[in-house]
């Protein structure tokens, strides 16, 4: 697992999170945690193979999800205003934690 926070345009907002591409293990795991976390108030972008980055081939993710599932979760831009606000919020950030660490303990 590997959490980062988003930037870009203003308007470019939400989470989403990057897969190796073909790893369908890792993609289920993504896939509900991009929609747990939506459930907070962030818009939800989905779940993308790592070919759809802008860096594609994303080593974090090539060099690990053949030993075990790989995800990287792009929580919130923080060039958004609407964003910021959210990921400067405690309970936010505390209720998306525990919305990881469940779904990540709980079976796919």
């Amino acid at each position: 697992m590997s959490l980062h926070l988003n930037a870009g345009t203003a308007r470019a907002h939400g989470v989403e999170a990057y897969v190796a591409e073909g790893d369908h293990r890792s993609r289920l795991i993504a896939q509900r945690l991009v929609n747990v976390i939506s459930k907070h108030g962030m818009a939800n972008r989905g779940v993308k193979w790592d070919s759809q980055s802008q860096h594609s081939g994303l080593r974090v993710l090539r060099d690990t999800y053949r030993h075990m599932p790989a995800v990287l979760l792009e929580i919130g831009f923080l060039t958004n205003a609407g964003d910021a606000r959210l990921l400067a919020d405690k309970y936010f950030r505390e209720a998306v934690a525990l919305e990881i660490a469940t779904n990540l303990e709980t079976p796919a």
